[in-house]
């Protein structure tokens, strides 16, 4: 057993409308403000999180929210040793406990570092058979929690040789025990981890309301571009991709995939939500190159999302870095949602920092 020593230009116009999802948009005053803020609100801190000792360098983090706190998982971590250990995680329980120290990370009883997503014995072993200086490895990306249980989604990736761009493989689903320290993995029925083969359900945000999962599948067709679309399912259905439903702009929720509209285009990291401060859907967005934070609105997950509103600009370790990450971490918002708080990397391939940034809006927002 392991220990856990720290707790249009859319791409679509909407033609139809459905009716409104309970639970985030049910308190929306409805009368149509008179004068609207230049200014959305205050950035409180944009800190730095300190490694542990033993850590030389690490990547952005996939975030997972449960009531009490946010899970970390790590795609890789180096240590002064010169090992890699990938899918290390930690538990944040607070917004000030971000940066007021490094963080605790799981470690196993003699001390070193846990692997919570960790590759089985036959992936290991394709690995070390492989010539071709490829290797592959599996990347936490989004993840939600239920009733306690936690579930990621992660990305099945070829990487190498040197620091080329991954290959796409599939995605794949876990369910989250912290107290063991593991991620059971779920199979299809072939046994095989890939449960949605290459970029069919690529997710890369996932919120839960009312006992239902929204999932953001952010799909690359081309350099520079992104084309989102808006998947839902019952936690307990997690693990089967047949239970799972698409937003189609003209016949509402289906089971086809090829079906889901495009939600969103922006080229930026993406991270959706309801605010209850707000009384919207939110999509928080950072743009990986100029750091810029922005937010698109919306009173249901079945109508458009807004216009642009810039909030803050992200803070880079140097004028050469590139951005990643931007996830909301919901469970530590403050005053009902009105402070808001978000996770990313930022620096070079070699050497990355996290950024934890705080804001508090001055008034709602469209």
């Amino acid at each position: 057993m392991l220990v856990l020593l720290a707790k249009g230009s859319r791409g679509w116009h909407l033609l139809l409308t459905f009716a409104l999802l309970a639970g985030c948009a049910k308190t929306l005053d409805t009368e149509t403000p008179t004068k609207q803020s230049t200014k959305a609100g205050v950035l409180l801190r944009d800190c730095v999180v300190p490694m542990p000792g033993d850590v030389v360098s690490w990547t952005t983090p996939a975030t997972v929210a449960y009531p009490d706190g946010v899970l970390w998982i790590f795609p890789s971590v180096n240590l002064s040793d010169g090992a890699l250990v990938r899918g290390a995680a930690t538990w944040l329980a607070s917004a000030d406990a971000a940066c007021a120290g490094p963080p605790e990370l799981l470690r196993k009883p003699d001390g070193s570092l846990a692997s919570l997503l960790a590759l089985n014995g036959p992936e290991v072993a394709a690995n070390a058979s492989r010539t071709d200086g490829r290797s592959f490895a599996l990347v936490p990306q989004a993840g939600f929690s239920d009733a306690g249980v936690g579930y990621l989604y992660y990305d099945h990736v070829l990487i190498g040789p040197g620091a080329s761009d991954p290959d796409l493989v599939g995605t794949g689903v876990c369910v989250l025990d912290i107290v063991a320290g593991t991620c059971a993995r779920a199979v299809d029925a072939n046994g095989s981890t890939v449960l949605w083969i290459g970029d069919d359900l690529p997710v890369r945000s996932a919120f839960v309301e009312a006992g239902t999962a929204y999932l953001l599948a952010c799909r690359q067709p081309a350099s520079l571009m992104q084309s989102c679309t808006l998947a839902r399912v019952s936690p307990s259905g997690a693990a089967t991709p047949s239970a799972y439903q698409y937003f189609d702009a003209f016949q509402g929720w289906v089971a086809s995939r090829a079906q889901g509209t495009q939600v969103l285009s922006d080229l930026a990291e993406v991270s959706l939500s309801c605010n209850p401060f707000l009384a919207r859907y939110v999509v928080l967005l950072t743009d990986p190159f100029g750091g810029k934070v922005s937010l698109r609105t919306s009173v249901a997950l079945d109508q458009s999302f807004g216009n642009l509103l810039p909030l803050f600009t992200a803070a880079a370790s140097s004028p050469d870095s590139w951005i990643d990450g931007g996830a909301e971490q919901t469970s530590l918002r403050g005053e009902d949602g009105r402070v808001i708080h978000m996770l990313h990397g930022a620096g070079s391939s070699a050497a990355r920092e996290l950024h934890f940034a705080s804001y508090r809006f001055d008034q709602v927002v469209e």
